[in-house]
């Protein structure tokens, strides 16, 4: 278990998509994810001890996932496509515990959580990072 805070935000796993036809909910999820990826850089973690990852639950079957997956979470996969609120309950309590700063991971429908790596988010948030004043 990792020591100090933490903060999970959670968004819809349609800010990965980019070819969706929910254009508003993926463009406003998007905007969620880039804001959260930028204000977990390292730089503000040094400063505030607070760890931020990011959740995005799955609506449908992905292809944006990395190599890095974690085994699934204690519910099997038939559980988890009947309620995937248990997946995201069980998700976020595994990064609250689990998670690394900065980190942007989605929960399958299967039950699965996995690391996203999505370098274009990074880079964009490098380019147009947000500016936070901490006393």
């Amino acid at each position: 278990m990792k020591e100090g805070s933490v903060i999970v935000n959670h968004t819809s796993a349609l800010g990965l998509n980019p070819k969706s036809d929910m254009i508003v909910h993926s463009a406003a999820s998007t905007g969620f994810l880039v804001s959260s990826m930028a204000f977990s850089k390292n730089k503000y973690f040094k400063k505030t001890k607070i760890r931020m990852t990011t959740l995005c639950s799955e609506l449908f079957p992905s292809t944006f996932v990395g190599d890095n997956t974690v085994p699934p979470i204690t519910c099997d996969g038939q559980e988890a496509q009947k309620n995937i609120q248990i997946s995201i309950a069980k998700s976020a309590a595994y990064l609250v515990n689990h998670g690394s700063n900065n980190t942007l991971w989605l929960c399958q429908q299967n039950g699965i959580l996995s690391l996203v790596e999505l370098q274009k988010i990074v880079e964009f948030t490098e380019k147009y990072e947000p500016r936070i004043i901490i006393d």
